[in-house]
């Protein structure tokens, strides 16, 4: 049985490359990745010195034939390539790129998938790469054939490359399996963020599991994803507009600037670095209790604690005041010793509080949410325990 063919075609730095490699890593069975680039390499570069566009021809016609053997001797493979409507085509092979492309590739099941992304916005990717012109993608834009076939068209702009690459699965009745994307999955939206917020923030994973953690928002909702620390608080509003421009909106927040991309993606913006506590996480603790269970918050007289909360002395948070901890199951006292359970992280404050629980005694995580629910309720919070 021959193999298909998914062909993604789009200018230079549209995100092709990279959903094809997430699609190679979804995709269920094995896909061969044919690239413009590699078949390019495998002349010397003193000949597209003398004739740039006769080459860039020659070479990606060699890969269409080579495409359409594999796919012969049933093998399925995406092309990473672009949809140029060079005269080089008719003078080499006879046919205009379309046209070429349909007849090498006639009989099979080909998909063809188009990725658009501004000129501007391939601009600056050009040149945070480095190994591209500036002005390549315009200078490639100019030559685009707007009738070269496409079945599917997804704007890159506002799609990361694993979302279009699910996209262009389901288009062509293919399951994913992230299985194969479990790995890379947790860091992938960052390294993606980094490459578009790099020039104004530092861009890390908020909620990667490769940490032996377990992080779960009780309330509904997703953690944070990505934590985007500004390198200069002035650059807020430009990162902002960046988000903003990719697909993200600004959801409300107590201190913290959160950024929400479809139900799942959420993206934190810091002027610092985030407070982590997780080390803490089954040490034992003694913590000074300063709000005993019966107490008023001080700021909220109408919050009455229903447990026991305090501070570990000796300890420093970004605001400058102890580390806080709950203490559920224990009785008032003016000091508690017990084990760190859990971590609460507050998603829109910037904050990290512990829940230390008595020697010996075990809550299960929903327990431990409705004891701090209380207090907690009233923020984006994300419950952090050690995986079991």
């Amino acid at each position: 049985m021959p193999g298909r063919i998914l062909f993604l075609h789009g200018l230079t730095s549209s995100g092709k490359s990279s959903a094809a490699h997430c699609l190679a890593r979804l995709c269920p069975t094995p896909l061969f990745l044919s690239s413009n680039d590699v078949f390019h390499d495998m002349i010397a570069g003193r000949f597209f010195q003398q004739d740039f566009w006769r080459e860039v021809a020659r070479t990606i016609g060699a890969q269409y034939a080579a495409v359409r053997g594999m796919a012969d001797a049933g093998f399925d493979t995406v092309i990473d390539g672009m949809g140029l409507d060079l005269p080089e085509y008719e003078e080499l092979f006879g046919r205009r790129h379309a046209d070429l492309v349909r007849e090498w590739f006639r009989g099979l099941d080909v998909t063809f998938i188009r990725f658009d992304c501004p000129l501007d916005e391939l601009r600056r990717r050009n040149l945070v790469r480095g190994d591209r012109g500036e002005f390549q993608s315009e200078d490639q834009a100019k030559r685009a054939d707007p009738a070269f076939p496409a079945d599917l068209v997804i704007d890159m702009m506002t799609t990361f490359p694993d979302e279009a690459a699910r996209r262009i699965l389901a288009f062509a009745g293919i399951p994913a399996e992230e299985a194969g994307f479990a790995d890379e999955a947790d860091d992938f939206r960052a390294r993606v963020l980094a490459g578009f917020l790099g020039e104004w923030a530092d861009v890390f994973p908020a909620c990667s599991e490769d940490d032996g953690l377990r992080k779960t928002a009780p309330d509904g909702g997703w953690p944070v994803e990505v934590d985007a620390v500004l390198r200069d608080p002035g650059s807020a509003d430009i990162v902002a507009v960046e988000l903003t421009r990719r697909g993200y909106r600004e959801v409300g927040a107590h201190g913290v600037r959160l950024f929400l991309r479809g139900e799942r993606d959420v993206c934190r913006m810091l002027d610092a670095p985030p407070q982590k506590l997780a080390g803490y996480l089954g040490k034992t603790v003694s913590v000074t209790i300063d709000r005993p269970a019966g107490t008023r918050h001080p700021e909220h007289p109408d919050l009455v604690y229903p447990i026991p909360y305090g501070d570990l002395c000796g300890t420093l948070a970004p605001d400058g005041e102890p580390i806080d901890a709950y203490c559920p199951g224990f009785e008032n006292a003016g000091i508690l010793t017990g084990m760190v359970s859990a971590v609460i992280r507050r998603d829109d404050d910037a904050e990290e509080k512990l829940i230390v629980t008595p020697p010996g005694v075990s809550f299960s995580a929903a327990d431990l949410w409705d004891a701090v629910r209380f207090t907690e309720r009233y923020f984006r919070s994300t419950l952090i325990q050690k995986k079991p």
